[in-house]
Order: C-alpha cells, then sequence, then structure tokens
C-alpha cells in the first residue's frame, strides 16, 4: 500500500480539506537551494548583496527581507518559501504542527526562524537542516489536509503553540482561533489528555480566557493588559443602547462603566466616520460612561500602559488586584 497515499487518506477522511488562509502577497517561491541555481550566478548575487544566504545551502532574494517591509510579512514569505522546500523532506507518518501549523490556519502569529515545526515519531531526536523535530503522536482526529500538507487540527495547533509561547501571544492566537470556529471543549479535552504536563495549566487557563468577540490581535492585547492590571475582565462588543439607538463597545467594564476603544491605524479614517463617532461617544458618556482610548504605542510599553490604567480607575476608588495568576502573567513584576 502506497502510505503517503494511505496517510493523506486518513487525514482527509477525518477532516475535510481546508483551504489556506488568503495572503497579501503572491505565494511565490521566496527561497530556493544551491542547486536550483548556477554557481556562477549564486556567487555573484552574494558578493553584490542580492542575495541574502539563510543557512548552508540555502538562500533568498534581499529584496524579500528589506527592512523597510512589515517584519511579519517578511517572515511570512520565508516561512512559506521554506515550507515549500521542506515539503519532499516530510516524512510520511510525520505531522506540519506548532508555529508552522499555526501559519497554515491563518492565525496571527509567526516566529522569525523560517524551520519548519514537524511532530511525529522519530528514530532520532535531533532536529535536521530547516526542520524542528516535536516526538509526539498525533491521532488521525487531530489531522487535518491544509494547503496539500497534512497537518495538525485547528485545536490541537492552538494548544501546541498555547504550550510554547509568551501568555500575550497566546492570547490573541486563541481569541482568533476561537472566532474561526475553534472549538474550546475539544481543545481543552486535547490539552488534558497530551501526556507532557509541563504548561498544561497555563494552555488551559488561556483557553478559558479566550474571547470570540476580540476583532483583531491588537484587542486581544489589550484584553490581556487590562487584566494585568489586575482590573475585572472585560466584556467585548459589549452592547448599549441610548436613546432608543443600539452601540458596541470594543471593551468594556461595566461595574466601573468603563469603556476601550483600540484607535488602529485607519479605523477612523473618514471626516463623516469622525463625527458619527464624537456624537456616539457624547451620548455614551452622558449616561454615565468613560472612555479610554488605546493605540500600538500603549501596547509597545506595557509598563506605561498599566500605570496609565491604574490612574484611570483611581478616579472611580476601585483599587486593582495586585496578586496575579502567574500562570498567565509571569513576567508582569507587582510593586
Amino acid at each position: 500500500m502506497d502510505l503517503d497515499k494511505n496517510y493523506e487518506n486518513i487525514a482527509r477522511r477525518d477532516h475535510p480539506r481546508v483551504s489556506p488562509p488568503a495572503a497579501k502577497f503572491p505565494r511565490e517561491q521566496v527561497t530556493f537551494r544551491s542547486t536550483q541555481v548556477d554557481r556562477a550566478k549564486l556567487n555573484s548575487g552574494l558578493r553584490n548583496k542580492t542575495l541574502h544566504k539563510l543557512r548552508r545551502g540555502q538562500y533568498c532574494f534581499t529584496k524579500q527581507i528589506l527592512k523597510d517591509e512589515p517584519w511579519y510579512e517578511t517572515a511570512l514569505k520565508q516561512k512559506f518559501g521554506e515550507l515549500d522546500l521542506q515539503r519532499d523532506r516530510i516524512q510520511p507518518e510525520s505531522v506540519v504542527s506548532h508555529l508552522t501549523a499555526a501559519m497554515l490556519w491563518g492565525l496571527p502569529i509567526v516566529e522569525r526562524s523560517t524551520d519548519v515545526h514537524i511532530s511525529g515519531s522519530f528514530s532520532s531526536h535531533h532536529n535536521i537542516g530547516g526542520q524542528i523535530r516535536h516526538a509526539a503522536s498525533i491521532p488521525p482526529t487531530q489531522r487535518a489536509l491544509v494547503d496539500g500538507l497534512v497537518v495538525t487540527s485547528l485545536e490541537r495547533t492552538v494548544v501546541d503553540c498555547l504550550r510554547m509561547v509568551n501568555p500575550k501571544l497566546g492570547i490573541q492566537l486563541a481569541d482568533h482561533a476561537l472566532a474561526r470556529g475553534m472549538s474550546r471543549e475539544l481543545a481543552l479535552e486535547i490539552n488534558s489528555k497530551i501526556a507532557h504536563r509541563r504548561y498544561r495549566k497555563r494552555a488551559s487557563k488561556i483557553l478559558e480566557l479566550a474571547d470570540a468577540g476580540a476583532e483583531s490581535p491588537q484587542e486581544s492585547l489589550c484584553r490581556y493588559y487590562i487584566l494585568a492590571a489586575g482590573l475585572p475582565e472585560p466584556v467585548t462588543q459589549y452592547k448599549v443602547t441610548v436613546d432608543g439607538r443600539t452601540y458596541y463597545l470594543d471593551l468594556a467594564i461595566e461595574q466601573l462603566k468603563l469603556a476601550f476603544e483600540f484607535d488602529g491605524f485607519g479605523k477612523y479614517d473618514d471626516h463623516r466616520t469622525n463625527f458619527d463617532e464624537k456624537i456616539r461617544e457624547d451620548r455614551l458618556r452622558r449616561v454615565g460612561w468613560k472612555f479610554l482610548r488605546l493605540t500600538s504605542a500603549d501596547l509597545a510599553e506595557p509598563e506605561s500602559l498599566i500605570f496609565k490604567l491604574h490612574g484611570f480607575v483611581a478616579e472611580s476608588g476601585f483599587r486593582a488586584k495586585r496578586l496575579l495568576d502567574p500562570d498567565l502573567f509571569p513576567l508582569m513584576m507587582r510593586n
């Protein structure tokens, strides 16, 4: 029996084929091996700096790693390119997993390394060029076929990632996955049954905290820092009716009548929208709501942001919690 086809059929039977996420850039090959190009042209490209060496025997064009290109898209291009190179080297019984699977599922996380994460039973646990190997048996029910590759299911992918990334990245990933249809119950069950206990508790807490109402990774990060400041858990897309009109707040703490809005680039990019937003905010302020607008600059300085949050709620007489969950906030220092 053809093992490769049989393995693919198992994945296809248990999980329907999933279309790859729409990319913002063409899926052209962005990395290549030295054997795929004339040696003289390769040396010339390295000398005139039109080519960049990723690792021994693997290269990409310099224009694909220019500093003025957004880091995320650059890393994603290189990751897809590395995955194209690794397709023929992935063993039939292995599964693309962890952060590489997250990228294929379209989740908002990508690592700077171009290495491809692979899970399976290996005779050697040593990583090979371009692959990071994880010794794990992935049952057929936790596999899916994405972009022609057998990968871990959405729930298994999220669980694996939550066990290896910082919680503030984990909450962004979990929120987005939940909005895309991830089953929280199934993910929790998978997490409880993985033999290794390391970071099991942290992954479970992040899954419990996940909220599909967060409309962007930035809003997820806002939620994380609000909780890190010791404030009550905010509600996403909170519904408020004033003068017969219904409004939705990005994040809200009802008991404090405190609303948080994340002002991303281009969110209010025309005069009419700005005017409507001002009318909306004036009406909500009239019935006691207070607003705190957050930007990317605030999220880049978490200590300053937490100080800002404490000052803002102090006017209401609210005292923030001083003891935080170490599983969720391992890097937050409390004074």
